[in-house]
């Protein structure tokens, strides 16, 4: 399939670029348009544009939010991470198992 096995942007959402400069030349451009490299393959300039725009992706998700539980600010990994390492942990005064267990079944 390639070099490496990337999650792709959608595609109006996509930054970085790579174009053909000549025969065996493929430049990849930063989302500011400077030139970030050459390469001599397409295969190397669309897996470094992959590369570097899911690090972007994931760089723009990561944001502080909200403990669901405690209120309190924590870096969040992306909108699925909403409870803190200290409530996810059940170290807090928050227990998500004791309401309800992890196979469903009361207590």
């Amino acid at each position: 399939m390639g070099i490496d096995n990337i999650k792709f942007s959608k595609p109006g959402l996509a930054k970085w670029r790579h174009y053909r400069r000549s025969e065996d030349c493929f430049l990849v451009l930063r989302p500011d348009g400077s030139i970030y490299g050459q390469y001599t393959t397409l295969c190397e300039a669309a897996s470094t544009v992959g590369r570097r725009q899911k690090e972007d992706d994931e760089r723009a998700r990561k944001t502080v939010r909200s403990c669901l539980c405690c209120q309190r600010q924590f870096q969040s990994e992306g909108i699925h991470n909403r409870l803190c390492d200290t409530c996810r942990r059940g170290g807090g005064e928050y227990n998500p198992h004791a309401v309800a267990p992890r196979n469903g079944r009361p207590r």
